[in-house]
């Protein structure tokens, strides 16, 4: 049998609960986000979409370190980071 999936919403609230190293990247994923939506109601949309590209990636690297208690590779291919690490 395979591992349940569980919602993102679900995964941050266990990270939250229990990963320092992990709680520090849901942060900074958190202040991209923010940054994103100052840019979107300003119509910044293609500098909205880096920041919201760079929340995920974040939110990643979390459930990276979630999962394995390691640092996540550095590479910059969401696609790749997600096969490597089979965690969504």
């Amino acid at each position: 049998m395979g591992k349940t999936k569980l919602k993102v919403t679900e995964v941050v609230e266990k990270i939250l609960k229990t990963s320092k190293k992990a709680h520090k990247w849901l942060d900074i994923a958190k202040e991209d986000l923010g940054v994103a939506r100052v840019l979107f109601k300003s119509g910044r949309y293609i500098y909205c979409a880096f920041f919201c590209q760079q929340a995920v990636e974040k939110l990643f690297k979390a459930i990276i370190i979630f999962e394995t208690e390691k640092e996540p590779p550095y590479v910059h291919d969401l696609i790749i980071r997600q096969k490597r690490q089979v965690l969504i």
